[in-house]
């Protein structure tokens, strides 16, 4: 059974107590689930959803691109 340190809490945890980062690799996260669950909750809690919502609508105005090039409307 291997340990890590969760680099939030500072508190030795079980490797299968962190989530995978790049699985193929073998690399997990350095910070727990515990404490993963707690930022994600506070950082969308707060503004960051609006800001989100507002990339997303962002993203979604934007014209249409193929393979790079950028195509508007001549009209």
């Amino acid at each position: 059974m291997n340990t890590k340190v969760c680099n939030h809490c500072w508190k030795e945890k079980d490797e299968s107590d962190f989530n995978w980062r790049y699985k193929v690799l073998g690399i997990r996260n350095p910070a727990c689930r515990d404490c993963q669950h707690a930022f994600n909750k506070d950082y969308y809690k707060g503004d960051a959803k609006e800001k989100h919502l507002q990339q997303v609508k962002k993203g979604q105005e934007r014209p249409v691109s193929l393979q790079g090039i950028m195509f508007t409307s001549i009209y």
